[in-house]
């Protein structure tokens, strides 16, 4: 097992690498079965160990300079539309210059997008108490 683990450094293709260490965690090596087998994981046979200092906080990050793209749109009831929309109008000035590396905007995290899961999706994908506005 150790000698496994001290040839992979002497391993330059990725792929190569990526190809043995697949072997060793779901096919076993010489000698030795698969890392991942369910009987490893079963109640009384071990588990995974895990590093944790204080508990697990899992949130969602911000994705930065990424708003929600729905408060752009003024056909949509969004709690933060009309005030982002008059947000963007601000920095329009910032970002129409003429000098590539120089442009910027500065978003407010209020305004931001942040990682989710796509599977937690609202029916119609209506997230965040957004509603369609109705044309008269």
């Amino acid at each position: 097992m150790a000698r496994f683990w001290a040839d992979q450094t002497g391993i330059n293709d990725p792929a190569q690498r990526r190809a043995r260490l697949e072997r060793f965690f779901f096919d076993g090596i010489d000698g030795f079965p698969p890392v991942l087998r369910a009987t490893h994981l079963a109640a009384g046979a071990g588990g995974l160990r895990t590093l944790q200092t204080a508990g697990l906080l899992v949130v969602p990050g911000l994705l930065e300079n990424t708003p929600f793209g729905t408060l752009y749109n003024s056909a949509m009831l969004h709690p933060l539309g009309d005030e982002y929309r008059q947000f963007f109008i601000s920095q329009v000035a910032t970002l129409a210059i003429g000098d590539v590396s120089g442009f910027f905007d500065r978003i407010p995290d209020k305004y931001l997008m942040h990682e989710s899961n796509p599977d937690t999706a609202t029916p119609h994908g209506r997230r965040h108490g957004i509603q369609r506005r109705h044309r008269q």
